[in-house]
């Protein structure tokens, strides 16, 4: 399949078995388009409005913050800092507002779409790691690192349901930043370089998105330290998607092939990452 990315190793790697089964077809994507990303920005989430406007929320304590990119550059236009002891993560619009999560806090931001200033909380239970709203805005899909995706009406914010993600017989934990896109939910998998595409109402794993290798050592400046891959937003003004990662120097607008891959499963059912994750676990836990 030409022009279509093939794995590239970066540094020092760790493998991790994400637990994809054999019959689930695995797809590769075409960069058409990359642009530039703060290589200092812990990535947790990114969202487009319904406008095209991006957004995206970073982590870390004292560094989380809430930001406006422009689509089409990815220069900063807007950024609001959270207070230090919030730790930023997923990210979404919904009813009009950004919704933006925190980590262990229990706590959820509305702020303004147009401002970025915080208008309200609101409170859940257990971490909060991934957010985004069906097309309808009627729902809202959370994860918390696991491999449970809770719905919650769009309107209280108050929890009706979840749904429990497997590829077969196999749970898929660590779910991180999530996007509704035409009808399914699209998922990181933390630590991995793998999206999972997911239905909505059983939690069965339909497809597996290969990312391996979409960030070449040649597009990676010394200092730069890129860390895993989170992040993925789509523009249905324009039927595009964007993704990056944690400290990485670029987004990528991405497409996906039309068949899948024939690789054996054994080969993608690796995930080949950064040992620098370690790096902001410690710290942000206080303990390096």
């Amino acid at each position: 399949m030409a022009g279509f990315v093939e794995m590239v190793s970066l540094s020092t790697r760790q493998q991790i078995r994400v637990g994809m089964s054999a019959r689930t077809p695995v797809f590769q994507v075409k960069v058409v388009d990359r642009i530039s990303h703060d290589c200092f920005a812990f990535t947790q989430g990114l969202a487009f409005d319904g406008n095209g406007d991006l957004f995206e929320s970073t982590g870390m304590y004292g560094e989380s913050e809430i930001r406006r990119l422009d689509p089409d550059s990815g220069e900063i236009l807007q950024r609001e800092a959270l207070e230090y002891r919030r730790f930023g993560e997923g990210v979404t619009i919904s009813r009009g507002k950004i919704l933006q999560l925190t980590w262990r806090s229990g706590t959820g931001f509305v702020r303004d779409r147009h401002t970025l200033k915080e208008l309200d909380t609101w409170e859940f239970d257990g971490d909060g790691w991934g957010i985004t709203t069906d097309a309808s805005d009627n729902l809202l899909f959370l994860t918390d690192g696991t491999e449970i995706i809770r719905i919650l009406d769009s309107t209280t914010r108050r929890p009706i349901g979840s749904l429990v993600v497997t590829d077969g017989t196999r749970r898929i934990k660590l779910l991180n930043d999530i996007q509704f896109i035409e009808g399914e939910l699209w998922a990181n998998v933390w630590m991995s370089d793998v999206l999972a595409v997911i239905d909505t109402k059983t939690g069965s794993v339909n497809r597996w998105i290969d990312l391996r290798g979409l960030l070449v050592q040649s597009s990676v400046a010394p200092e730069v330290r890129p860390d895993v891959l989170n992040g993925l937003a789509y523009d249905p003004t324009k039927k595009r998607m964007l993704v990056t990662g944690k400290y990485w120097p670029q987004m990528f607008y991405i497409e996906v092939a039309d068949e899948p891959i024939d690789h054996l499963i054994e080969d993608i059912d690796q995930s080949f990452v950064d040992l620098g994750w370690l790096r902001w676990f410690t710290k942000a836990m206080n303990i390096g």
